[in-house]
């Protein structure tokens, strides 16, 4: 990175991970443009970040794509450089997945996947000039592991988990960093999204997606994951400091105990699976 002070772009400021990345940023000396869809809602917020040198810009990663380019090169222009672009933005509902209607669907790539890829798309010509930057792209646990009622945000995290890892691959040679952040269950308000859901159908009585349901509303304001200690990780490990240090070369970043637990679990039977299917994978080959 440069030498000059580090500029943070965010996306989602207007709570949960977004605002706590912004208020940790700015408390390490670095610049801050946070984004919301509608800033006039939190007035207190902006003033927040305002008063304290920051900048704050309205962002709907769902608007056209000829508009997100507008406020990115705005958001440029502001200190001639980005050099971190937090893509928080985004939501999940929770449900059984013949409860969701397409157009639900729909909703939760419009802003999860492809809003995501407009303003990442927008970003980096500045950062592939500058031959610098990092992409730090919120993900979940629900993007290496599909749950019962996830099925529809898991969708959408894991494509952004394969695009991000092809995004690394391509813009390595351009010093472009692209980093997966995946939380677990985080205080920040993210369960109480199965409100917004329609009602269960009467079939997902007694199954895994009444099971989860269940589970997420006794969860609610008590899950373990501190989200003022995840952006203070978020930040180490984006700037190689703290307990960054030596993370550098890796990809994703799992944050809380239980979403770790469950990403080694998976990948041991990830490889389990893979090694059992090595007679059969060599047999298809001419």
């Amino acid at each position: 990175m440069s030498t000059l002070i580090p500029v943070w772009l965010i996306t989602g400021c207007s709570s949960g991970f977004g605002l706590d990345i912004a208020r940790t940023v700015l408390s390490h000396g670095h610049r801050v443009i946070a984004t919301s869809r509608c800033p006039s809602r939190t007035p207190d917020l902006v003033n927040e970040i305002t008063s304290q040198g920051g900048h704050w810009l309205e962002l709907d990663i769902t608007s056209p794509e000829t508009l997100i380019a507008q406020t990115i090169r705005e958001a440029h222009a502001i200190h001639g450089r980005i050099d971190y672009i937090v893509n928080n933005a985004g939501f999940g509902p929770v449900a059984g997945f013949e409860d969701f209607s397409d157009s639900a669907v729909r909703a939760v790539f419009d802003t999860n996947v492809f809003g995501t890829i407009k303003v990442t798309k927008a970003v980096l010509p500045f950062m592939r000039e500058q031959r610098s930057g990092c992409i730090i792209n919120m993900s979940s646990r629900s993007g290496f592991e599909g749950m019962p009622g996830f099925s529809v945000y898991a969708a959408g995290k894991f494509a952004m988990e394969g695009w991000s890892e092809s995004l690394s691959r391509e813009y390595a040679g351009f010093r472009v960093r692209v980093l997966l952040v995946e939380p677990g269950l985080f205080r920040t308000g993210f369960s109480s999204s199965s409100d917004e859901s329609t009602r269960m159908s009467d079939f997902y009585s007694g199954t895994p997606v009444a099971d989860m349901l269940e589970r997420l509303e006794k969860v609610k304001g008590k899950e373990s994951g501190d989200p003022k200690k995840a952006a203070e990780r978020i930040w180490e490990v984006a700037v190689g400091e703290g307990l960054g240090k030596g993370l550098e070369g890796y990809l994703r970043v799992v944050l809380g105990g239980s979403a770790q637990k469950a990403a080694v679990e998976k990948a041991e039977k990830m490889r389990e699976n893979f090694v059992a299917c090595g007679e059969i994978a060599g047999s298809a080959d001419f």
